[in-house]
C-alpha cells in the first residue's frame, strides 16, 4: 500500500537539453499548423489534430489517387486529405 512518490524511481536514462531541428524534405510544401488545429492548403483551409499546433507538417501528393495527399509529421504519415474536399479560406 505504498503512494506514487514511494514507488517512483528516477529515469537511468539522460535526456538531451534540446531536441534536433525537424527536417523535412527538399521538395516537401511545409506548413505550420496554427492556432485551434488547422493547415491552409492551396488557398483552403483543413484541420489537423490540436496536438500539433506550432508545429511544421509535410502534405505529400499520394500515389494512389489523384488530388489526395498524405500528411506527415517528421517521417510519420499520421492522416490523408482530398484537396477537392477542403473548406474554402
Amino acid at each position: 500500500m505504498q503512494t506514487p512518490a514511494q514507488r517512483h524511481a528516477p529515469s537511468p536514462r539522460s535526456l538531451p537539453d534540446a531536441l534536433p531541428p525537424i527536417e523535412q524534405g527538399p521538395d516537401d510544401l511545409v506548413r505550420k499548423v496554427q492556432q485551434g488545429g488547422w493547415i491552409s492548403f492551396k488557398g483552403r483551409a483543413t484541420s489537423v489534430p490540436s496536438t500539433l499546433v506550432g508545429q511544421p507538417i509535410a502534405p505529400r501528393p499520394s500515389l494512389e489517387a489523384d488530388g489526395i495527399y498524405r500528411l506527415y509529421f517528421c517521417h510519420h504519415h499520421f492522416d490523408s486529405l482530398d484537396s477537392r474536399e477542403l473548406d474554402v479560406l
